[in-house]
């Protein structure tokens, strides 16, 4: 089971997945005022998908993340709106954005 967190505001955007993908992914979900790297810890993800709408919420998240992923490779997908592509650190943080 490849294991997915989801951290942000909206909901979890499974919708596109369908069939043995959708079946084979456990999606968590964690809200940006939890205590991230606690959870990061504890659930020890496969990738983690960070949906951003406040850069500075992103920003501890990626401070938080960027720690976790020296001890082991964690991919960051960062969905959010093109005026964050203004913001180099979540660039080159992110391993896509979209």
């Amino acid at each position: 089971m490849f294991k997915v967190l989801y951290v942000g505001e909206g909901t979890i955007p499974t919708e596109p997945l369908e069939g043995e993908m959708r079946e084979d992914l456990l999606w968590e979900e964690v809200r940006p005022g939890e205590d991230l790297e606690e959870e990061l810890v504890n659930r020890a993800p496969d990738l983690v998908l960070l949906e951003v709408r406040d850069p500075s919420v992103a920003s501890r998240a990626l401070e938080i993340l960027e720690g976790l992923r020296r001890e082991r490779p964690i991919p960051l997908l960062i969905l959010g709106p093109s005026a964050l592509l203004e913001f180099k650190d979540l660039l080159l943080a992110a391993d896509e954005f979209l």
